[in-house]
């Protein structure tokens, strides 16, 4: 007999391709279940500027992306690559507005942060709205250089990769997690908001 009983389909419960399987499963659905709740907040706020006289631009990225300025890509900052339909209206919003402000609504779920980010342009009264979610050991190297210049910029961007906008935040905090504690944990930072994920 041994120590780990037989699970009914004959799999050894304590299987660790099993077991990492299953936990694979359980966070895709948490992750999914924040990606879902992202969305809500993302069309509660557009409802909410819009009730208030706002011209919005509501769009979910396809892919979020932190580059550092050594990826050499011409740019550096969170990347979004905003679906054809958001990337039109955003690059016609883009025109006629500056975004002088921002705000970030942010939850971070098992080494993840889920977030919809506002771009405000009060005199205009335009906003682009942008929902996005991104690994966080994937940002080490960004949030390195934000610290060190004291500044990120957004990147919006067509699925071909054509640059729609570049704008400027001077609170890199308020897009990650203890930002403020990033140089004292600068090696092992993400590893705060991994939890059991993988």
């Amino acid at each position: 007999m041994t120590d780990r009983e037989p699970a009914d389909d004959g799999t050894p419960s304590g299987d660790p391709t099993v077991e990492g399987s299953e936990r694979l499963v359980a966070n895709a659905e948490v992750h999914r279940n924040a990606w879902e709740r992202t969305l809500e907040d993302l069309r509660a706020t557009e409802g909410e500027l819009e009730d208030e006289g706002w011209d919005v631009v509501a769009t979910a990225a396809g892919h979020t992306g932190p580059v550092a300025p050594e990826h050499d890509k011409g740019y550096w900052g969170l990347s979004y690559v905003l679906p054809e339909s958001g990337a039109r209206e955003a690059e016609d919003a883009v025109e006629d507005a500056a975004f002088p402000a921002y705000e970030v609504y942010r939850n971070t779920v098992q080494g993840r942060v889920f977030a919809v980010v506002s771009y405000l342009d009060p005199d205009a009264e335009t906003a682009v709205l942008v929902a996005s979610n991104f690994r966080l050991r994937d940002a080490t190297d960004l949030v390195a250089h934000a610290h060190d210049v004291g500044h990120l910029n957004s990147v919006l961007r067509r699925l071909d990769g054509t640059v729609i906008a570049r704008i400027r935040h001077d609170e890199p905090g308020k897009f990650f997690p203890r930002y403020d504690s990033f140089e004292r944990y600068r090696d092992d930072w993400h590893e705060q908001f991994l939890d059991d994920s993988p």
